[in-house]
């Protein structure tokens, strides 16, 4: 239990802290084996409404409002950070109602942003995600002892079961390496690999292989299981790091017919229930169970993240881009919808999102050198950048989302 420290200035004196008429140490109930706390909580950032609570814990994600809170009899509260505890200076029998404030996590300070950046930020997406856009936003964020960037702030599931929550999305800011999204032996599929990110090898490298241990192992970078060293002792995840991400549902709705997709196109298809396995060619044999959803730590970003990253320019603007078809001239350097995206890197790129062909299962989408999105066997070797969810609660803690400046968290 978190427990109150009690300052006495008088030594002999029993303390009576109680709120708004609940003892607060209540003698009568315990709930395992823990005394029950009562208090009031802020039922939003900032909303100045608050709403009582019981718990054998003080309240996540909220800071004493020492300014409301008070005691009848002249007995002062505050916070120790320190130890998680409210500090009573009592000098007499007292009555005590306590407080606490909202506190506003990153999710809801990257969205109060959206109002007054509307040159690189925006929420035009079907769900009214709120994302950077643009050439170079001040997204940059220290993570993993080395700079990543916001994609955006989303509605998000740590599990089929629970609620959403917003959750920060973050890329690496530049590529780990060049590999495979997957590969096979030479028996499967002709060895270019099989279009199920639950199993493919990039997923194992970064949820359970070397990348999330940050320490070296074998990656894949070609057909037939063909593989290289690889080392991620200083670029893989920090135990720290870890404590910053929560697992996720991740969309993997398949894609057909890339060629035909803009933006808001590859956002639905991402979400829908198509599956990557409808090849029935004789080389077409894996034999492996398609899904749409997969829960994990360590992704990628999706081809709409690409897409709606871009903020347009005076000849091609941001509508245009976002209905342009992903293989037009409007994507394709050095055309406005590139030059003015931050996720755009000059070379080749995986997205998380598998294809769904008639002639193989083994493919996947991807961007181009040039800019525009089409689609690989997953077993070529694309730059990778890993892409987390962080916790809902998780705080912006100081900077300004410059590269001199990134966002800190806690």
């Amino acid at each position: 239990m978190k427990k109150v420290i009690l300052s006495l200035l008088i030594f002999s004196l029993v303390i009576s802290l109680i709120l708004l008429g609940s003892k607060y140490f209540n003698e009568d109930k315990e709930l395992n084996n823990k005394k029950l706390l009562s208090y009031y909580i802020e039922t939003g950032y900032q909303s100045g409404k608050y709403q009582k609570q019981e718990s054998v814990n003080w309240p996540a994600g909220y800071v004493l409002n020492s300014t409301k809170s008070f005691c009848n009899n002249g007995s002062t509260l505050s916070w120790d950070d320190a130890n998680n505890t409210v500090i009573v200076t009592v000098g007499r029998s007292d009555e005590c109602k306590i407080y606490f404030d909202k506190e506003q996590t990153g999710a809801e300070y990257i969205e109060s942003l959206l109002t007054n950046n509307p040159e690189t930020m925006n929420n035009d997406d079907p769900d009214g995600n709120v994302r950077y856009m643009g050439a170079n936003p001040n997204n940059y964020v220290w993570f993993n002892d080395e700079l990543w960037r916001i994609i955006g702030v989303f509605d998000i599931k740590s599990d089929e079961n629970k609620d959403v929550e917003k959750r920060i999305k973050l890329i690496r800011d530049e590529p780990i390496g060049m590999y495979s999204w997957d590969s096979s032996g030479a028996s499967v599929n002709n060895g270019w690999g099989v279009s199920e990110w639950s199993q493919a090898d990039l997923m194992n490298t970064f949820n359970s292989g070397a990348y999330w241990n940050r320490t070296s192992g074998t990656c894949y970078n070609t057909r037939n299981d063909g593989s290289i060293n690889c080392d991620f002792s200083s670029l893989g995840l920090t135990e720290d790091s870890k404590k910053l991400i929560e697992s996720a549902i991740w969309n993997t709705g398949a894609n057909s017919a890339f060629t035909d997709f803009s933006t808001h196109e590859f956002y639905k298809s991402e979400r829908g229930t198509n599956t990557a396995n409808i090849c029935n060619l004789d080389y077409c044999n894996d034999g492996i169970s398609r899904t749409v959803l997969w829960k994990g730590y360590v992704g990628l970003m999706y081809p709409s993240d690409y897409g709606y990253a871009t903020s347009g320019g005076k000849t091609t603007d941001r509508n245009t881009c976002l209905n342009s078809r992903s293989d037009s001239d409007s994507w394709k350097d050095p055309s406005d919808c590139i030059v003015n995206n931050w996720l755009y890197i000059n070379n080749t790129q995986w997205t998380i999102t598998p294809l769904a062909e008639t002639t193989s299962n083994h493919g996947g989408v991807f961007m181009f050198a040039d800019g525009h999105v089409g689609g690989s066997v997953l077993a070529d070797p694309r730059s990778v950048k890993p892409v987390v969810y962080l916790k809902s609660s998780i705080k912006i803690t100081s900077g300004d989302g410059t590269s001199t400046n990134p966002y800190k968290l806690s």
